[in-house]
Parts: structure tokens; C-alpha cells; sequence
């Protein structure tokens, strides 16, 4: 989907290969068969790290820590890229319907944890970006990534097969 914003806004029109995965997407690079992925860091470091593949931009709005000096391609200065932000994220969901106060319970132990310094920095050593939210926070994202993500599918002609 990133590759299809990216397209998208640019202009282009590279083709998509599927893959099982990331790994095996970051191996055809290695090995010369693909000339360009769109893959999270944590799948890429290690190639990028062995010196096995060059990493021309991250997807996100700001640097990702494991590999500050690769730019973000918001910043490249390629016309439509300002603003380009293509993020992935995990998250807790709980049956809907949950009490607000055990969501927020839930909600303010795992902030807890995961604003610790120890295991922030494990994260971002990984190539991750600890983002805590509120609940509400965290709807109006879901919300909005769900009407960007359907717009992008649309405009890239993608369907479920």
C-alpha cells in the first residue's frame, strides 16, 4: 500500500511483486531480482547493517532512530512526496462494548511499560518508534488511517482477492 501512495504521488508506475513476506522481499533485493522494496526497517536492518542493501528513505514523518541519517522521503524534495507518511503500528484492541474503565485501566498500564527507558530504547534499537496514545487518540487514528488507506486502494485500483 506504501508503494501504492508512493506511486501514486509520484507519478509511476512500478510493478508490484508479492511476496510471502519481508524477509523474502529484502532477499530478492540482495539478490539483484528486485531493484526497490518498501519494507519496515526491523526486516531491513540487518541486510542494511551486513552492508547488503542501501536504504534510500524511511516511510515515516520523522527519522527512525536505528538508521537516523536515512532520510525521511517527506524530506527527499521529490515533488509529491511532501507530507508522505506511511506507517506501521500495532496496537491492543478490546471487544467492543468493554467497559471505558478497563480500557483505560488497559490502556494506562501498557503506556506504563512501554514508556519505560529500557524497553523504549530495546524498540528503537530495532528500528522501531514507541507512539503512545489515549484511547480516543488512538480511534481518531484508526479512523483516520482507515479512510486514507481506503482512498489510496481506490486510487490504485487495489481489491481483495
Amino acid at each position: 500500500m506504501a508503494f501504492a501512495e508512493f506511486n501514486s504521488r509520484l507519478g509511476l508506475n512500478m510493478i508490484h511483486v508479492p511476496y510471502k513476506g519481508g524477509p523474502e522481499a529484502i532477499l530478492s533485493v540482495v539478490r539483484g531480482e528486485t531493484c526497490c522494496i518498501m519494507n519496515q526497517v526491523q526486516t531491513a536492518l540487518p541486510q542494511f547493517k551486513a552492508g547488503k542493501v542501501r536504504l534510500l528513505g524511511v516511510t515515516t514523518v520523522k527519522p527512525v532512530a536505528a538508521v537516523r541519517d536515512v532520510p525521511t522521503i517527506a524530506s527527499s524534495g521529490l515533488p509529491g512526496t511532501q507530507g508522505f507518511d506511511s506507517s506501521i503500528w500495532f496496537a491492543v484492541f478490546a471487544p467492543r462494548g468493554t467497559d471505558p474503565t478497563i480500557v483505560n485501566k488497559l490502556n494506562a498500564a501498557i503506556r506504563t511499560v512501554m514508556e519505560q527507558p529500557e524497553l523504549r530504547a530495546k524498540f528503537e534499537s530495532q528500528g522501531n518508534t514507541v507512539r503512545t496514545e489515549t484511547p480516543s487518540q488512538f480511534k481518531q487514528t484508526v479512523h483516520a488511517n482507515r479512510l486514507k488507506w481506503a482512498e489510496i486502494a481506490k486510487t490504485a485500483n487495489i481489491s481483495l482477492d
